[in-house]
């Protein structure tokens, strides 16, 4: 059983309650270790309001993990009063956690740091792991605050948008800020390397695995195709009732749709069955339905 499936993680049950903590601690764990020992030791920024703390903590005498626990404390409340209790509580203690840890991390480790004077390594893998970390997180119903709660608020109106978009818009914002108060134009790039690396990660951890591909098949052999694509490769077709606007002859159009796993197999169904057979293949990056992604509104 996978360790986010969503009627566990949903359940109000101890031992889900157990395994979201523990799943949002190592989540914390990993975007810490992501932000402090790379982005921030390097004197990059990250986005959100990890990136606004730790421009605040070269400006104040303040350790960023503290920043970034003042600055979640409005949001708190918004947050409890749009999403509710248990998303307040999941949310507070990854905040509170991941605080901690940066503190932790920073104090244990300065001797240490940064751990690479390449500026492009630090940006590529601190963007990684806390963007894994982040990703975490989020798929137990959690954030670890600041732009976190404010993108999820605007997915409740901007739902067509990924959380990776309304991130790198935000993020973005953090960046100017840093160009305009440090006016380090090498930092500055690295930094929007570093947000650009991590929102892409984060979309990719959090969609990409449900990413499908979509057959529009146009054949004269429907059939012997139709049982091949069921039997075979055990998916499901739509057939669609077309008409040929050079022709005018009546067209059977199957819709199918597979995990990329069986892209290729479907391919060479399609070819031994009819290869003069007109495929038009697409790229469809969430599917919600039996066989793919439970479609539940309070699903990210």
């Amino acid at each position: 059983m996978s360790i986010f499936n969503n009627d566990l993680l949903k359940s109000k049950s101890p031992r889900a309650i157990a395994l979201r903590t523990l799943i949002i601690t190592i989540g914390c764990i990993v975007n810490s270790v992501g932000l402090s020992l790379f982005i921030d030791a390097s004197h990059l920024v990250s986005g959100g309001f990890s990136g606004l703390a730790m421009l605040l903590a070269r400006l104040i005498p303040l350790n960023t993990g503290v920043i970034v626990l003042i600055l979640n404390l409005p949001l708190f409340v918004v947050g409890f009063i749009v999403f509710g209790r248990r998303f307040l509580f999941n949310t507070v203690f990854a905040t509170v956690t991941y605080s901690l840890l940066v503190w932790l991390l920073e104090y244990l480790c300065k001797p240490f740091l940064p751990l690479t004077d390449n500026l492009l390594l630090a940006s590529i893998f601190g963007g990684v792991i806390s963007a894994t970390g982040l990703a975490i997180v989020f798929r137990c119903g959690a954030t670890m605050g600041g732009t976190d709660i404010v993108v999820r608020l605007l997915r409740l109106k901007l739902g067509d948008l990924s959380f990776g978009t309304l991130f790198f818009v935000l993020d973005a914002v953090i960046v100017l800020i840093q160009a305009l108060v440090f006016k380090d134009i090498e930092l500055t790039l690295y930094s929007a390397l570093a947000i650009a690396i991590e929102d892409i990660t984060f979309d990719k951890i959090l969609y990409g695995f449900d990413e499908a591909k979509l057959f529009y098949i146009i054949s004269e052999k429907p059939e012997g195709i139709k049982e091949d694509v069921i039997q075979k490769i055990n998916a499901g077709v739509t057939i669609l009732e077309g008409k040929g606007g050079y022709s005018d002859a009546d067209k059977t159009v199957l819709l199918v749709a597979v995990k990329k796993h069986n892209y290729a197999k479907l391919k060479q169904v399609v070819r031994q069955r009819d290869p003069d057979a007109f495929v038009i293949v697409c790229s469809a990056t969430e599917i919600f339905g039996k066989g793919f992604k439970n479609n539940d509104k309070k699903d990210i």
